[in-house]
């Protein structure tokens, strides 16, 4: 059963998420609690030029519940188990453009303002939703974002990288579906199909596993832990004189020639 909470005129909760109401008849500004397994896809217009016509892809393409907004619109989509998704904004999909992400129990998304509920495809209902489609998973923030990307925009580089990005994050998805997506939706001049062929089996030749492997993060320790350690004794190449490990013996200039000439 839908829950709906009480918001202000700027869109922000009145009250506690545990003061709900079963139906949003009585409220002038509602909000839809969201839950754990519910993923709500926003486009707010970061995407300029090409944001209709992605939207329009994707209510062809993976058709769900979907809601207008004052400046865009919401899909809803069920959390697929396999991959993480947390309630951020200014995100690069997998796909190279760029969304916000609702979900969780302390989570809402507009449903209704000033008197007026928003318009919608379909009844609210969070149960049986389709499955997030991969174009839509996060692939992270401070990403390029693709879209309307034209000739002269390095977007061979662009995709490369990009793709790159998508196989050490998701190494089932397909790279071709992917790179294909990209040049046919999100860019603006699409690359020559040679050309893209050739970056996407570059991306695909690279070992992106030995990459890494060789890439692991530092190990780190906090002075407490350091503090804390049991230390074995030191040992020494020469007694008390050279230890083992990282030593430099360095000495004055001409040290070496003066001491023969004595």
């Amino acid at each position: 059963m839908n829950k709906y909470i009480e918001l202000n005129a700027q869109k922000q909760a009145i009250t506690k998420f545990n003061v709900n109401y079963p139906t949003m008849d009585s409220l002038q500004n509602a909000g839809l609690l969201l839950n754990p397994d519910t993923i709500v896809v926003d486009f707010d217009g970061d995407n300029q030029a090409k944001e209709q016509s992605i939207i329009e892809y994707i209510k062809n393409t993976y058709p769900t519940l979907n809601v207008e907004t004052t400046r865009g619109i919401h899909f809803y989509y069920k959390k697929p188990q396999e991959i993480t998704v947390k309630s951020v904004s200014d995100v690069i999909t997998a796909s190279g453009f760029q969304v916000d992400y609702k979900t969780g129990n302390n989570s809402y998304v507009v449903v209704k303002q000033n008197g007026v509920e928003r318009n919608r495809s379909q009844e609210l209902d969070l149960t049986n939703l389709p499955e997030l489609p991969h174009i839509l998973y996060p692939l992270g923030k401070n990403k390029e974002n693709l879209s309307n990307m034209c000739d002269g925009d390095g977007r061979n580089n662009s995709i490369f990288s990009h793709l790159c990005n998508v196989r050490r994050k998701y190494p089932t998805l397909d790279i071709k579906e992917i790179g294909e997506f990209i040049n046919n939706n999100i860019f603006t001049d699409p690359l020559d199909f040679r050309e893209l062929n050739n970056t996407i089996n570059s991306v695909l030749s690279r070992n992106i596993e030995a990459e890494q492997k060789q890439s692991k993060p530092l190990q780190t320790i906090s002075a407490i832990e350091l503090h804390n350690k049991e230390l074995e004794p030191t040992k020494f190449i020469v007694d008390n004189m050279l230890p083992q490990g990282l030593n430099l013996i360095a000495s004055p200039p001409k040290y070496r020639q003066e001491l023969a000439n004595a």
